[in-house]
């Protein structure tokens, strides 16, 4: 199908979980942050 290969991390990868969302790999999800901190 497509030539894409998969993503095997060689360090743990850390999760961040956001209620009511799911996320295909490889997809992007923009964030608006608004803490002055950052």
């Amino acid at each position: 199908m497509g030539g894409a290969l998969p993503f095997v991390p060689q360090h743990p990868v850390p999760v961040f979980p956001l209620p009511g969302v799911v996320l295909f790999p490889s997809a992007r999800l923009p964030l608006h942050i608004f803490e002055l901190r950052y």
